[in-house]
Parts: C-alpha cells; structure tokens; sequence
C-alpha cells in the first residue's frame, strides 16, 4: 500500500531559506575580516582626501600660485579621479584585484607624505593628479 506524502508546512513551502540555526550563524556573519578591511582601507583613504582637499589649495597659495592656481590644483584632484574611475574595471580585469588596490594605496599615500617637501606649483599639481588616481581606484573598488 502506498502511503500519502505529508503535506509540507509552511516554513517549507516558502521560497526562502528559513533562519539559520546557531551553528549555522557564525558562517553567516555580515562583519568578517574582509569587510573590516574595507571599512579600514576607506576610513584612512577619505581621511587623507578630505583631510588635504582644503589644505593644499591653501598650501599652493603659500607657494606663490594665484587663486587659478590654487582652483587648478582641486580641479587637477578630481579630473584624475573622475579618469580614472572610468578606467578601473579594466584595470582590475587585466591586473586583479589585490594589485590593483595595492597600487591604489600607494598612489595615495606617497603622494601625500611627500606634499610637503614640494614647493613649486608643477610639483604639486602632480602630486594632486597623483593623489586622485589612487582615490578614484579605491573609490571604485571599495564600491561606494
């Protein structure tokens, strides 16, 4: 004789996983290394941008420029962050990931340590473009 199946409770019926039980949930954590590591990558990243985003302007004035100068030099800041967003994935494709954002940090780490020991408007003109680069790639990669 066969025998009827049970008929399915509710919890099985729906299309969605039901809560995972408490040996389950430390496999299922939101806050797990990597994203900690992002979430420090990108507080000390936006800490040096917006840290030095008022100052340098001040700083190239300092230097002798004009206020086109000191303009110049946010503007320069974030036309190679707007270029070099676009470019990313492409860069990520070809590179990888980890090299990439290595790269990145760089980019904007050096730059800003070694802003102070330059003195003409060229040099920190580079040092802006420099700078954006590497935030524009972080900025893309953390997915903000």
């Amino acid at each position: 004789m066969m025998s009827v199946p049970a008929a399915k409770s509710q919890s099985e019926q729906s299309e969605f996983p039901s809560v995972a039980q408490p040996a389950q949930a430390a496999s299922l954590r939101i806050l797990d290394a990597s994203v900690i590591r992002v979430f420090i990558i990108m507080f000390c990243t936006t800490a040096s941008f917006y840290l030095l985003l008022s100052v340098v302007p001040l700083y190239a004035t300092a230097a002798g420029a004009s206020g086109i100068g000191a303009g110049s030099v946010t503007g320069a800041l974030m036309c190679s962050t707007v270029a070099i967003e676009l470019a990313t994935p492409y860069l990520v494709a070809r590179i990888g990931y980890r090299t990439v954002l290595a790269a990145a940090l760089v980019l904007i780490g050096l730059p800003s340590l070694a802003l102070g020991a330059s003195t003409s408007m060229p040099a920190i003109l580079v040092m802006c473009l420099v700078r954006g680069l590497g935030f524009g790639i972080i900025f893309v990669l953390a997915g903000c």
